[in-house]
C-alpha cells in the first residue's frame, strides 16, 4: 500500500487561506493572513517536522500518522453516539418481497458474505482504477465491538475462524442468540433460517425489552452501567458473547415511510447495539432493509464494497434443502430495580433528544444532459446545488464539509474536501443575480475537481492541519492558528455531507449534523434523479422549507447553465 504522504507546509497554509477567503471579510483575512505567516516562521516548521518523523514510525508500524489520532477523535465522544457520528443506510438487497422468507434470505446473503471473510475467502477490494484499497476496515466483519470507558473507549475485536459462529437478532427488544455457521463455517440453509425465524415469533419472550437500551446512552453513561453489569458472572458471559457476534439484525413489523425508517433505524432506542459495527434492519412489512453502523471503525465506501458481495452471493438454488430451526437462545441482563429505574429515566431523556432529530427526502432531475462533449461532475453540480440553496436561503456562506475517500492508502479513511471555493462562491452570486456565465460554471467545476485530484493523492489541507496540531499539543506549542477565530469558521461545518456516488448499493443514509442549527446531508445520484436526504434538529434549524426549495432553484438554473454551455 501507498503511505499517506505529509504535504507541504506552505502548500496547506496556502490552501487553508484560499478556503477560508469566501468566509471572511477584508479584515477578517487579513488577520487569518498574518496568524499563519506566524505559524509558517514560528511553530510550523517544528510540528512539520515532527509529524515527518511520526509519519516515518506509524508507516512502519502499518498505520498512517493520521490513523490512531483520527480513531481517538471517535473514541473520546462522550455524546450518545446515535446522535453524533453513527451512521443509519438503507440498503439494496433481495429486491420485492415481505415477511420472513425475504429476512431469512437477506440474513443469509449477509451471513455469507462475513463468514467467507472470516474463512479467508473474500478477494481484496480495488478502487474503480484498479488500485488496491487498504483492507483494515474489513476486520470488523468478524465482529466484535465498542466498548464504553470513561474516557476513551476501545474496540473488542471478535474472535477469529469461521466456525461455530453466532449472530444476535433483535425482536420487540429482546434478543436472542441464533448459531450461523456449522463446523465448517457455513450458514445453514435459507429454509434453516425461514423456520428459525418463524420459530422465533412464536416464542414467549423474556419480559424486559430494553436490551440495548444503555447502549444509547453516552459512553459517559454507559460505562457506569455496563461495568455495574460486568460484576456479575452471568452479565459478564452475555458481553463476551455480545463481543463475539459476527452481526446483530434487528427485525420490525411497523410499517413506516422513507423518511420514518431512516429515523428509526439511525436514532430509536432499541433498534441497534449502538457500539456494534454493524446492526442490520429488515421490515417484515415492507421492503426496507438498512444498518446501524458504528462509525468509529468504518466508512461508508467499506460498507458499499460489502454490500457489493453480499449482491453477488448465488440464489441458493442448489444448497441443502433440509428444514429444521436451529437453537435460539434469549440473553438478558441481571439488573438491580434501581439501576432499572435509572436506566429508564435516561432513556426517557434520550428519547426526547432523539424525538427532535427529522430527516426530509427531497429528489429532482439531474442537471446533466446526456451526451455532453464534456465532463461534467454530478458530485461537483450538488455541491454547487448546495452552495445556492445557502446563499438563497440565508444571504451568506458557512464551512460545509465534504468526505473523500482516501483508502488507497495504507490505512486510509477519508479527508475532508472544502466545497465552498471563490469560484464556487462567483458563480453561485451570479446565479442569484441572473449573470451566470458557462465560463464562471467551468470555473467553479475546475476548482472543485483540483480539490478532489488533491485529497486522492494526499495532498488535503483540512487533515494536515488536524496532524499539525496534534503535534503542537505534543511539542507543548500554543499556536494560535488553532485557536484562531478563522479556523474555528472553517472547521464548524454548517453544511456536512457526504456521498457514496449512486444508489446501487446504498440507497441513502442518515448522520446527525455537527453543529447546531447545521443540516446532514447524504445525496446520491438515482435513477436520473439527484437525491437530498437532510437530517437536522427541529428545535434549531432555521428556514428549512426555503432551503429545500432553493435546491430546486439551484439545480434547474445549473441545469440551463450546463446546456448553455453545450449549445454554445
Amino acid at each position: 500500500m501507498k503511505y499517506l504522504p505529509v504535504p507541504p507546509l506552505r502548500q496547506s497554509l496556502d490552501r487553508y487561506l484560499m478556503a477560508l477567503s469566501p468566509l471572511l471579510d477584508d479584515s477578517q483575512q487579513q488577520r487569518a493572513e498574518s496568524v499563519v505567516e506566524k505559524f509558517a516562521t514560528v511553530e510550523g516548521p517544528a510540528c512539520q517536522d515532527a509529524l515527518l518523523h511520526f509519519a516515518d514510525e506509524e508507516n512502519a508500524a502499518g498505520r498512517s500518522w493520521l490513523s490512531r489520532a483520527w480513531l481517538s477523535i471517535y473514541l473520546t465522544d462522550r455524546y450518545p453516539l446515535a446522535l453524533s457520528s453513527n451512521v443509519g443506510f438503507r440498503i439494496r438487497l433481495v429486491a420485492g418481497g415481505v415477511g420472513v422468507d425475504r429476512a431469512a434470505e437477506v440474513i443469509h446473503r449477509v451471513a455469507s458474505v462475513h463468514l467467507s471473510h472470516l474463512r479467508g475467502e473474500l478477494e481484496a477490494e480495488v478502487d474503480p482504477r484498479g488500485n488496491p484499497v487498504d483492507m483494515s476496515q474489513w476486520q470488523i466483519l468478524a465482529g466484535g465491538l465498542r466498548r464504553p470507558r470513561p474516557v476513551e473507549d476501545v474496540f473488542l475485536e471478535g474472535r477469529s475462524g469461521a466456525a461455530g459462529r453466532e449472530i444476535g437478532v433483535l425482536w420487540k427488544g429482546r434478543l436472542l442468540m441464533v448459531p450461523i455457521s456449522d463446523d465448517a463455517g457455513h450458514p445453514p440453509s435459507r429454509r434453516t433460517l425461514v423456520e428459525t425465524l418463524n420459530r422465533m415469533q412464536e416464542m414467549r419472550l423474556p419480559e424486559d425489552d430494553t436490551f440495548t437500551h444503555l447502549s444509547y446512552l453516552g459512553s459517559e453513561k454507559a460505562t457506569r452501567y455496563l461495568d455495574a453489569l460486568l460484576e456479575d458472572q452471568h452479565n459478564a458471559e452475555v458481553h463476551r458473547r455480545l463481543v463475539d457476534t459476527v452481526f446483530l439484525v434487528n427485525l420490525t413489523d411497523t410499517p413506516a415511510s422513507a423518511e420514518e425508517h431512516q429515523e428509526r433505524v439511525t436514532f430509536e432506542p432499541g433498534q441497534a447495539w449502538v457500539y456494534k459495527p454493524f446492526t442490520y434492519q429488515i421490515s417484515l412489512v415492507d421492503d426496507f432493509v438498512g444498518v446501524h453502523s458504528e462509525h468509529s471503525v468504518v466508512d461508508g465506501a467499506t460498507l458499499r464494497s460489502m454490500i457489493k458481495a453480499v449482491q453477488r452471493v448465488p440464489s441458493g438454488e442448489d444448497e441443502d434443502d433440509s428444514v429444521g430451526a436451529v437453537h435460539l437462545e434469549p440473553l438478558t441482563w441481571t439488573m438491580t430495580s434501581d439501576h432499572r429505574a435509572a436506566l429508564a429515566r435516561d432513556v426517557a431523556s434520550y428519547r426526547r433528544m432523539a424525538e427532535q432529530y427529522r430527516v426530509r427526502i427531497h429528489q429532482f432531475p439531474v442537471a446533466v444532459p446526456p451526451d455532453l462533449p464534456f465532463s461534467v461532475s454530478h458530485d461537483a453540480i450538488q455541491q454547487l446545488t448546495l452552495l445556492f440553496a445557502q446563499m438563497s436561503t440565508y444571504g451568506r456562506p458557512r464551512s460545509v464539509y465534504e468526505a473523500v475517500d482516501v483508502r488507497e492508502f495504507q490505512a486510509g479513511r477519508t479527508e475532508c474536501l472544502r466545497p465552498v471555493t471563490p469560484a464556487a462562491l462567483q458563480l453561485v452570486q451570479a446565479m442569484i443575480n441572473g449573470s451566470a456565465t458557462p465560463d464562471l460554471l467551468f470555473a467553479a467545476l475546475s476548482a472543485h475537481k483540483e480539490q478532489v485530484i488533491a485529497c486522492k493523492t494526499g495532498q488535503g489541507f483540512d487533515r494536515h492541519l488536524m496532524g499539525l496540531r496534534l503535534m503542537a499539543d505534543r511539542l507543548e506549542l500554543q499556536p494560535d492558528l488553532f485557536v484562531d477565530e478563522s479556523y474555528r469558521l472553517l472547521t464548524t461545518d454548517f453544511l456536512s455531507t457526504s456521498s457514496v456516488g449512486t444508489a446501487e448499493q446504498i440507497v441513502r443514509f442518515t448522520f446527525a449534523p455537527t453543529s447546531d442549527g447545521g443540516i446532514g446531508v447524504n445525496y446520491t445520484l438515482t435513477d436520473g434523479m439527484y437525491e437530498f436526504c437532510m437530517t437536522h434538529r427541529a428545535d434549531q434549524v432555521e428556514h428549512l422549507d426555503e432551503f429545500v426549495a432553493a435546491l430546486d432553484a439551484g439545480v434547474s438554473s445549473l441545469r440551463e447553465l450546463v446546456e448553455a454551455a453545450r449549445d454554445s
